[in-house]
């Protein structure tokens, strides 16, 4: 049965897919636990593998963290979208 071409393309055509899938969620967990873009982190993951996933550690991220709740807000906001804290005095 392992002998017939047909199931071999379909064992290495779920082996990637797996293996994807793998890189992938890696990708988005390190995205994720930086700050960073998750869903950047799983495509650049799943495209590149380790590769991805070093681009996603170099990644530097252009939004700002709010102190108060801790959302990824626009780097020129003046309050929080998010929990409307203020978070520089208006000028």
């Amino acid at each position: 049965m392992l002998e017939d071409p047909t199931v071999l393309k379909i064992l290495y055509f779920v082996a990637l897919i797996q293996v994807m899938a793998v890189n992938g969620s890696i990708g988005f967990a390190i995205g994720h636990s930086q700050k960073r873009q998750g869903r950047l982190g799983g495509l650049l993951g799943t495209a590149l593998g380790p590769i991805g996933w070093l681009l996603v550690l170099g990644v530097h991220s252009r939004w700002m963290v709010c102190g108060k709740c801790q959302k990824n807000i626009h780097p020129d906001a003046n309050h929080c979208p998010y929990c409307c804290s203020m978070l520089r005095s208006p000028t």
